[in-house]
């Protein structure tokens, strides 16, 4: 996992979360977005982080309640990486 900082033409900053998940080079997207106060979250779902985009493997089959809790989990652990408090932080 891992977080940059990239400053933007109107001098804030915005930082970004990617994992070491195959998706999110493949597809072209990053976990999460910091800009000023606010952090954007996206692309966070219960499929196997190490699973192919062409062969994603579900966590968890069947079990919506296990989903929502890697899906929630995989989300705050973003929201943390980029200076948030965690799961309060979540509107």
């Amino acid at each position: 996992m891992s977080s940059e900082s990239i400053p933007t033409p109107q001098c804030s900053t915005k930082q970004y979360y990617a994992t070491n998940s195959p998706w999110e080079e493949a597809i072209g997207y990053y976990r999460a977005v910091r800009h000023d106060k606010n952090i954007y979250i996206s692309g966070t779902t219960a499929v196997d982080p190490f699973s192919t985009p062409s062969n994603p493997r579900v966590l968890h089959p069947g079990d919506a309640a296990a989903q929502t809790r890697v899906t929630i989990d995989e989300i705050v652990k973003a929201i943390k990486a980029l200076g948030g408090r965690g799961a309060e932080s979540i509107m």
